[in-house]
């Protein structure tokens, strides 16, 4: 089966489309209603059948996916990218072996196809082929001109079960630079920063990321927990400390809000606990068992609708 690049493309564009209608228009049954007056105007018509089996599996319908991308195939033979469809829908049937065959062999037909590249990773990294799959993975990172997040996420995490955590930080590190600050990047980037002992990067990070916040304070918890956990005993003390005297002129309205009260919470408990030493070599073995806070995303990235009528 031969498919030009600019073809999927344009059914990436196609499907993508067709993804915000399912979510525009009410959901799965609606969508695949309008579809299936679609085929039954026009049965003879691949692009209806392609679109319906790309619906059905993003509902978890593979078998219905594979046969209805089989008809797309016979009536525009070419025309659409079925190989790499029917990869994803055995692989969701857990059809491994068969799906790594199918997206193998859209791949010698199409080599250095990222979106084939991907898949085909997807694939390998099932069947426990972590090595050809990183491959898989890194090659499609550099021939994506805008690699989703979530892309790099799968990056990191094959590299991080390989026990290859500096590689995974610099994958994270390079796509914060091309894509902005994506919460799951920020978040994930300072997990693994903290763990390979960049203190002082991830202190970096949260303050970059506390000076552009519209809420400071989940940033300033964040900071200080790192802190403690490092054993900074005394510089953990001193950014608690600072939080706690933060909320306290925060005004009522927006220091009584769930958000507030919980970090306010947070920062008394952890000043209890923490013991001040009068040398800072002193200070590690002496730190207490504070976990890194592991605030809520949404706290970090907030809304008005969870800080209140503080936020901006």
């Amino acid at each position: 089966m031969k498919v030009s690049f600019q073809h999927f493309l344009l059914t990436v564009v196609f499907t993508a489309t067709s993804v915000v209608k399912v979510c525009a228009h009410g959901g799965f049954d609606e969508e695949i209603k309008q579809t299936d007056g679609l085929i039954a105007a026009s049965p003879n018509e691949g692009q209806h059948w392609y679109h319906r089996a790309y619906l059905n599996f993003l509902h978890g319908d593979w078998q219905i996916a594979l046969s209805d991308s089989e008809k797309a195939e016979r009536l525009a033979p070419g025309k659409f990218p079925v190989d790499w469809l029917r990869a994803q829908a055995l692989a969701a049937g857990d059809q491994l072996d068969v799906a790594l065959t199918v997206i193998s062999d859209f791949m010698n037909a199409h080599p250095g196809h990222p979106g084939g590249l991907v898949v085909r990773a997807r694939i390998l990294n099932k069947l426990k082929r972590s090595e050809l799959a990183l491959a898989d993975f890194r090659e499609a990172l550099t021939l994506m001109p805008n690699p989703e997040p979530d892309l790099y996420l799968e990056v990191v995490d094959a590299l991080q079960a390989q026990q290859r955590n500096e590689d995974a930080a610099q994958v994270l590190a390079t796509g914060i630079a091309k894509l902005g600050n994506i919460p799951g990047l920020v978040l994930k980037a300072l997990d693994l920063e903290i763990a390979i002992g960049r203190i002082d990067l991830a202190l970096t990070r949260v303050d970059a990321m506390q000076n552009k916040a519209p809420r400071p304070e989940p940033w300033m918890a964040r900071r200080a927990s790192i802190l403690a956990k490092a054993g900074r005993v005394n510089e953990a003390r001193t950014a608690w400390q600072t939080l706690a005297d933060h909320l306290a002129k925060l005004p009522n309205l927006e220091r009584g809000s769930h958000a507030m009260s919980v970090l306010a919470e947070e920062s008394q408990k952890a000043l209890a606990e923490l013991k001040p030493s009068a040398n800072p070599d002193e200070a590690k073995p002496h730190a207490p068992a504070v976990q890194v806070t592991q605030t809520d995303p949404k706290m970090m990235f907030p809304s008005r609708s969870v800080l209140g009528p503080g936020s901006k």
